[in-house]
Order: C-alpha cells, then sequence, then structure tokens
C-alpha cells in the first residue's frame, strides 16, 4: 500500500460495493484500529461490538461472515485482545463504490459551476461542541475552530459516526471530571479516551447536552 493510501481509505473505496450497514462499519473500525508497524488490528471482542453499536454476538457473526469472505482473518488469544487482519490484496480486487466515470463527471461539474462551501462532518461536530460549551456557560477553547475539526477527523477516519461522536462529547461534557478534563486537554482528551467514554455513555446513558 502506498504511503498516500490509508487502508481506511482503501475500505471506503472498494469494501461498498459488496458490503454494506454494520459489516461495512466493522471493516471500518478494524481499518482505523490497524497498527502502521504491523498490520493487525487488536481490539477484544465485546470493545469492537460496542465501538459498532450491536451485541457481542451480533459482532461475532458479522466477523465470522467477513472470515468465510475471506476479507478478514481473525486470531484468538485468550484473555487478550483479538487480532484482526484485513485481506488488502482482496479488498483492492473489488469494484470502486464509485465509479472513475462518475468521478470525473463530478470533477467536471465542479470546474464549470462554482461549488457551494460545504461544512465537512468534523467542522460540523466542533460547532456543535461550541454550541455546548456556549449553552453550559463555558469558556469557548481558543483553538475550537481549527484544533478540533483536525481531531474530529481522525475519529471520523477510524469510522466512528457523527452521531456516536457527538454522543460521547455530549457525554464528556455532562459529567464534571470529564467536563474538566475537556477543557483543560481540548480534542486531544475526547480522541484518546474516545472508546472508554463511549463503553461509559452506553452504559450509563449519554446525558443530553443542548446543542
Amino acid at each position: 500500500m502506498s504511503k498516500v493510501e490509508s487502508l481506511t481509505a482503501l475500505v471506503w473505496r472498494h469494501a461498498p460495493s459488496r458490503y454494506s450497514g454494520t459489516p461495512l462499519v466493522v471493516l471500518l473500525k478494524v481499518a482505523g484500529l490497524t497498527e502502521a508497524k504491523n498490520g493487525r488490528a487488536r481490539v477484544r471482542a465485546h470493545i469492537l461490538a460496542q465501538m459498532c453499536g450491536v451485541t457481542e454476538r451480533r459482532a461475532q457473526q458479522i466477523v465470522e461472515g467477513l472470515k468465510k469472505d475471506g476479507t478478514l482473518s481473525v486470531r484468538y488469544r485468550k484473555g487478550k485482545s483479538s487480532e484482526f487482519l484485513l485481506n488488502v490484496e482482496l479488498l483492492r480486487t473489488l469494484p470502486l463504490a464509485v465509479p472513475p466515470e462518475q468521478t470525473n463527471q463530478e470533477d467536471q461539474t465542479s470546474a464549470a459551476e462554482p461549488a457551494t462551501p460545504q461544512l465537512s462532518d468534523a467542522q460540523f461536530i466542533s460547532g456543535l461542541l461550541k454550541k455546548s460549551f456556549t449553552n453550559k456557560e463555558l469558556a469557548i477553547p481558543a483553538d475550537w475552530q481549527d484544533a478540533w475539526p483536525i481531531e474530529f477527523q481522525k475519529l471520523l477516519d477510524a469510522g466512528h459516526t457523527v452521531d456516536a461522536i457527538r454522543g460521547v462529547a455530549r457525554f464528556a461534557l455532562s459529567v464534571d471530571c470529564h467536563r474538566e478534563d475537556l477543557a483543560k486537554r481540548g480534542p486531544v482528551m475526547l480522541v484518546e479516551k474516545f472508546s472508554p467514554l463511549l463503553e461509559l455513555a452506553e452504559t450509563f446513558g449519554s446525558k443530553e447536552v443542548a446543542a
């Protein structure tokens, strides 16, 4: 894989031509968790299930299906995180989710007509969080407009949805210790602690923070 091609981007380009819904989410999660040094993603089964928003049993069924397809291989380690390995070569053989012809047509249309500026998902989330700070009468972080979207993009690239990131951010704002850590460390805190915060939010129920 070339340096400019990330594993997550590869999954996005090819996997949707065969997979959709939770199986696609599982592939994106594994891609986002894969370590560059060994090409494997290490995660416990119940954590992977929580990250994908399904039960552990359902996640196991999906993983077995992906293994049967040859798209994913798994090495289970007793008492430790399982190791997941994406079949990169097989993924590359799948048709592109967006045919090159369609991409070229869109590029030509964009060149002929001025594009309407659109907020990225990362900018959208950072804007919502800014409103949450305002409504909670907290000081708005000085770097919310530039640093926050960059950090949120890391979570999006890892396969997390806008709703999941927004929910975890709201949960963090609703708990004093997490809110103080968020105000002190900014978006880096959310990225570093996203998985445990997601688990806490799902376990105890995310308290809504007005956006």
